[in-house]
C-alpha cells in the first residue's frame, strides 16, 4: 500500500490558516516528500513523523513556499542526527538548498553534515531512482527565478503519482496525469483570475476531461479557488491532514 498525506494545501500566503504545499508519500521504501515548503517541519511535527524518517525530497521548483523547509531538514540533521537524505529537484536545486541554510544556520552550515546528502538535479525527461522508486521529470509553466520548474511522475509499489507543481495552462498536463493512481494538481486561482503561471478552476474543469489519472486531488489553493473547486465533478478538494491510500 501507498499512503499520501497533504501536509499542506494551501498557496504561498497560507489561505485560510492551511500550511505551505507539500506532500508526503510513505511506501515500502520509506518517507518521501514531494515539496518542503516553510510550514512542513511543523505540520510534521504535528502529526508525530520524525523528521529524521524523511529520506527522500523532490522539489518541483525554488519558491520559499515549496522548499524553504528543507534547510531544516538539514537542521536536524547536523544537530540530532539522521540517516541518508536524498534531494531532488530542478537546476540549481543544490545550490539554492545550500544557501538558504547557511543564510539562516551559517556556523552549523560550515561545519561536517554527520550524515549522507545526495543532491540530484533533473531536466525534463530524465528519470532517476530516488530511494528506490522511479522519479520522472516533466517540464512545468511556472517561471521561479531559475532555469525551470518541474512536474514529477513517482512510481512506487505498482503505483503511479503524478504531481504538477505550480504549474501554467499551456503545460502537457494530459502526458503527466495519464494513467496515473493518483494526479495532485495545482488550483491556484479563481474561476475569473488568468496567469500563464497558475491553473484556476477554469482552467481544471476544461481541463478534467482530458487527465486520465484514476483520481485527481486539487492543491495549492486559496480560499475563493478551493470554494469555488468544491463544486467540480471528476476532482476532490484537499485539505491539511488528508490521506489518500492507493
Amino acid at each position: 500500500m501507498v499512503q499520501v498525506v497533504f501536509l499542506g494545501t494551501a498557496d504561498a500566503f497560507s489561505s485560510g490558516g492551511r500550511g505551505h504545499t507539500s506532500v508526503l508519500v510513505e511506501d515500502s521504501q520509506g518517507r518521501l516528500l514531494v515539496d518542503c515548503g516553510a510550514t512542513t517541519p511543523h505540520a510534521l511535527a504535528r502529526l508525530g513523523i520524525e523528521r529524521a524518517g524523511v529520506g527522500a525530497v523532490a522539489l518541483t521548483h525554488l519558491h520559499g513556499d515549496h522548499f524553504a523547509g528543507t534547510a531544516f531538514l538539514l537542521l536536524e540533521g547536523a544537530k540530532k542526527g539522521r540517516g541518508p537524505l536524498l534531494l531532488a529537484g530542478p537546476p540549481l536545486a543544490a545550490s539554492r538548498v545550500e544557501a538558504l541554510f547557511r543564510t539562516l544556520y551559517p556556523t552549523t552550515a560550515d561545519r561536517p553534515r554527520g550524515f549522507f546528502l545526495e543532491y540530484r538535479e533533473l531536466e525534463p525527461g530524465e528519470a532517476i531512482d530516488l530511494g528506490g522508486r522511479r522519479l520522472v521529470a516533466f517540464e512545468a509553466r511556472h517561471p521561479a527565478g531559475a532555469p525551470l520548474s518541474l512536474s514529477y511522475r513517482l512510481e512506487t509499489d505498482g503505483r503511479t503519482l503524478a504531481f504538477s507543481g505550480d504549474t501554467g495552462p499551456e503545460a502537457d498536463l494530459e502526458a503527466l496525469a495519464a494513467g496515473a493512481d493518483l494526479f495532485v494538481c495545482e488550483c491556484s486561482l479563481a474561476r475569473e483570475e488568468r496567469s500563464p503561471k497558475h491553473l484556476s478552476v477554469d482552467d481544471v474543469e476544461r481541463r478534467r476531461p482530458g487527465w486520465t489519472a484514476k483520481r485527481v486531488v486539487l492543491t495549492h489553493l486559496s480560499e475563493a479557488s478551493r470554494r469555488e473547486a468544491a463544486a467540480l465533478s471528476g476532482v476532490e478538494v484537499a485539505d491539511d491532514g488528508l490521506v489518500v491510500e492507493l
